[in-house]
């Protein structure tokens, strides 16, 4: 494999030029005894339990074919290993108390430089030798063990160390609208307002796994439909996005969309869907707004529940809060027809659906409806209000103490960490909200 590695190794005319090369093909400028090497030396370091030292072959094997391998690898069109091999080899070197300073510091540089440039790689992977050089940060072990080409004559103003973006994710075809983690941290899911797609992120290697479309610019190509965003169930099993005029639900591993919502179907007009929400406590129940009304769907039943404020609401987004065993559904609006000013609803999930609490209201015209976004235990929830009272930069974050015993069961404190001075008690039917309510502020720069 020392003999084969080299710059260019199949003769490619174009530094940019990533031609479909055949196994055949690429058996004629790289072996297949050097091919295994490339994809399984570290495995073999990490199975014979060795040692790694500096001036060792694997510290030499590094310092002289860095980009040699990730060229081959990007020919091979094995890219998206690379990550994977590269934390393999960190991790053998950490469980042998390797204590050699050069090379135990390689791994981190590679794998910072590979993150960032993982969608290069395979796609031009003779750019390694340019692009990949020069934009790395001066100090880095990598830079340092090779030459920048001579063809370069524009001097660049390059960082010294790294900055804090440790992976570039690239794909969309125009602006990213939102992302989200699985609960797992596996996957990465994004939304593209332009190219209408969901894309699926392995967010070890930086691979996009699956391309989810949105169908809606299929059906009426005048109509660029817009995304708020997309999110997983807490089983990580379900993707669910919010398009202007549909809902999707598909499976994070198959691709296949499960369920479609459209106001033909729902049997409604609408402006344009907002929000979309799984629930924390289970995987089978998901929230979506659409101007003054909120539908919740169970997917054991395949059937929805319709919670609904008077018709100078316009919610914005919502969120489930499961209290004991009563669940409620925290939602934020707006009212433009009135004074637009901000509101955050609660809705119990009971037989009476009609029935909602206002909690918290902005009277101050805030430019937006209040976002809003809930702790996976229920126990504490965040509000950008965005208005003139409360302006940009700040979050309001709100604690929740459940109440359990007595009378008030299944009931709701929230307040500021001991300031706890009852202001209200509010009844809805079978379950009971007790709103003691103050604010912690946070201010970001």
């Amino acid at each position: 494999m020392d003999e084969e590695l080299r710059e260019n190794m199949c003769n490619l005319d174009i530094p940019g030029d990533h031609p479909e090369i055949s196994r055949e093909t690429m058996g004629n400028f790289l072996s297949p005894s050097a091919q295994y090497s490339c994809q399984y030396w570290v495995y073999h370091l990490r199975e014979r339990g060795g040692t790694a030292e500096d001036g060792g072959p694997e510290h030499e094997f590094l310092q002289k074919h860095f980009l040699h391998w990730l060229e081959a690898l990007g020919l091979m069109g094995r890219a998206w290993e690379v990550t994977g091999l590269i934390l393999m080899l960190k991790s053998v070197l950490n469980i042998t108390g390797n204590k050699s300073v050069e090379l135990s510091g390689f791994p981190d540089d590679a794998l910072r430089l590979v993150q960032r440039n993982i969608a290069l790689i395979n796609s031009a992977p003779l750019q390694v030798y340019s692009s990949l050089l020069l934009f790395a940060p001066e100090s880095i072990r990598v830079r340092l063990s090779f030459m920048m080409p001579n063809w370069i004559k524009i001097p660049t103003t390059i960082a010294k160390d790294w900055g804090s973006c440790r992976q570039v994710l690239e794909g969309h075809s125009s602006h990213v609208n939102s992302v989200d983690f699985s609960p797992d941290s596996s996957l990465l899911i994004s939304t593209g307002s332009s190219d209408e797609t969901v894309r699926l992120w392995h967010t070890e290697s930086g691979k996009c796994i699956r391309i989810l479309q949105s169908g809606i610019g299929n059906r009426d190509p005048e109509k660029i439909s817009w995304s708020p965003g997309a999110v997983f169930s807490h089983d990580s099993k379900l993707v669910a996005s919010c398009w202007s005029s549909a809902v999707r639900v598909w499976s994070a591993e198959s691709g296949i969309c499960v369920k479609e919502f459209t106001y033909p179907e729902l049997g409604f007009e609408g402006s344009g869907f907002q929000s979309v929400h799984f629930s924390h406590n289970s995987p089978t129940k998901l929230a979506f707004c659409t101007g003054n009304k909120i539908l919740v769907w169970f997917a054991e039943t395949d059937s929805c529940q319709t919670l609904q404020a008077n018709e100078t609401y316009s919610f914005q987004s919502a969120a489930f809060l499961q209290v004991g065993d009563s669940t409620f559904v925290i939602a934020s609006a707006i009212q433009p027809e009135v004074d637009s000013s901000g509101l955050i609803t609660i809705f119990p999930l009971s037989a009476q659906p009609e029935e909602w609490i206002e909690f918290i209201h902005w009277p101050d015209h805030p430019r937006h409806a209040p976002l809003l976004a809930v702790l996976p235990n229920s126990m504490l929830f965040a509000i950008i209000a965005d208005s003139t009272d409360h302006g940009d930069g700040v979050v309001d974050m709100w604690r929740i103490a459940p109440r359990f015993g007595g009378e008030n069961e299944g009931a709701i404190s929230i307040s500021k960490d001991a300031q706890v001075e009852p202001v209200c008690k509010l009844e809805l039917g079978p379950a009971t909200l007790a709103g003691v309510f103050s604010r912690v502020s946070a201010r970001f720069a």
